[in-house]
């Protein structure tokens, strides 16, 4: 049997999600009958990643500005990360560093909270890969192909090579 929820303006909605441990609560600005679709920001899916000299970390709350966002450590590093790239599905984080490494972290969909994103946690379920390395010169910059996640350009600083562009598949 289904049945059907008209909502009156000022209505709250509370929605539950698989990915994210807070339910999103809406607030309807106008009567929303049964046969209509709604679409709601969510501000929680957005991802900041921040890198230093070490360690990458992200939060899943830097749009959400009702408190202190969670910072979850989602790996460390050698150098300091300088270039920072996002897959077009949100899945992955490629990190380039200042001292030529190349890394991938993956599985960042499956992050919920602390337990599951943060490397402290035995059931972090985030993945490393140090995916390139290219002597020490300095990435300036990095390009993920927004069609194949696995495919990145990377830029590389250095007087004096003869390549500085390099392409993974």
């Amino acid at each position: 049997a289904s049945f059907y929820v008209k909502y009156a303006s000022g209505s709250t909605i509370s929605i539950s999600r698989p990915d994210y441990i807070y339910p999103l609560n809406y607030t309807t600005t106008s009567l929303i009958n049964p046969s209509d679709t709604v679409m709601i920001y969510d501000p929680f899916q957005a991802k900041l990643a921040v890198g230093f000299t070490g360690h990458v970390y992200i939060t899943k709350g830097c749009l959400n500005f009702s408190g202190i966002p969670a910072w979850l450590h989602i790996g460390t590093i050698s150098a300091t990360a300088e270039e920072l790239a996002w897959s077009a599905d949100g899945n992955i984080l490629y990190v380039g560093t200042d001292g030529g490494v190349l890394y991938r972290f993956s599985n960042m969909a499956a992050i919920k909270d602390s337990v599951t994103g943060d490397i402290a946690s035995p059931s972090c379920v985030v993945v490393k890969t140090q995916i390139a390395g290219f002597g020490g010169r300095f990435i300036t910059g990095l390009s993920v192909d927004p069609s194949d996640a696995n495919k990145v350009a990377v830029s590389l600083g250095g007087y004096g090579n003869t390549t500085y562009i390099y392409y993974s598949s």
